[in-house]
């Protein structure tokens, strides 16, 4: 059994506050895993209640049991013409809502992924190439045909497990640079049983450069129980 405690800050008003954290607690059973999580935010209450169940690679369903509101998301994959294929169909029960997603690999290199919200004219196409032998710079660009505008994003992942990254929404005109760091990796994680991810990310209005860029910090703790 698994445990991981996540928590937000924002840099507001030239102050740091906490957003809201989440707790969550994961077993597997066979080849099912089984996972509840709870969003604490401001106060002593925890709302947010959310169970699931997974078959990786298969199904999850998740229940959310504030709302009494249910997401299901189907996945397979396969070959088409020798490339793989990957499927995944999301459907949200209270607002029938229904997305499928598909992605082709050309190669290690080269994939396309397609992204449609059935019954809408929202459709995204992204193109990612993951440069070099070891591809560890990755560009994406992203077109989305319901808003007629693009996302690109650059990553860049290190020997120790850190990875750099740009991103920008032109719909948004938000510019964005986030830095990760994973203890998960077996060359900087320090204790057998623990672990931790950091993630610091900073994102600035291009039609607001007056503005002081919004930062935030992301935390989280993963504890291997039993």
């Amino acid at each position: 059994m698994k445990a991981t405690s996540t928590r937000n800050y924002v840099l507001e008003a030239s102050s740091w506050s906490s957003i809201a954290a989440l707790v969550t607690l994961s077993t597997n059973a066979g080849d099912l895993r089984f996972k509840a999580s709870a969003i604490e935010t401001t106060g002593p209450s925890v709302e947010g209640i959310s169970l699931s169940v997974e078959k990786p690679g298969v199904f999850i369903v998740d229940v959310n049991v504030p709302k009494k509101d249910a997401k299901f998301e189907f996945m397979e994959s396969g070959l088409v013409m020798n490339k793989p294929v990957n499927i995944m169909c999301v459907h949200s029960w209270r607002d029938n809502h229904t997305s499928v997603d598909g992605t082709v690999v050309f190669n290690p290199a080269h994939k396309v992924s397609v992204s449609h919200v059935v019954a809408s004219r929202d459709c995204r196409v992204k193109y990612t190439y993951a440069h070099g032998e070891s591809q560890n710079t990755t560009l994406e660009s992203c077109y989305d045909t319901g808003k007629n505008t693009w996302n690109f994003a650059l990553a860049r992942k290190f020997e120790c497990s850190d990875v750099l990254k740009g991103t920008y929404n032109s719909s948004s005109k938000l510019l964005g640079l986030e830095w990760t760091r994973d203890s998960n990796n077996p060359d900087t994680k320090f204790l057998e049983r623990f672990a931790n991810t950091f993630k610091v990310s900073a994102c600035i209005d291009m039609e607001k450069l007056n503005q002081r860029p919004k930062l935030m910090i992301e935390h989280s703790w993963i504890f291997d129980l039993f």
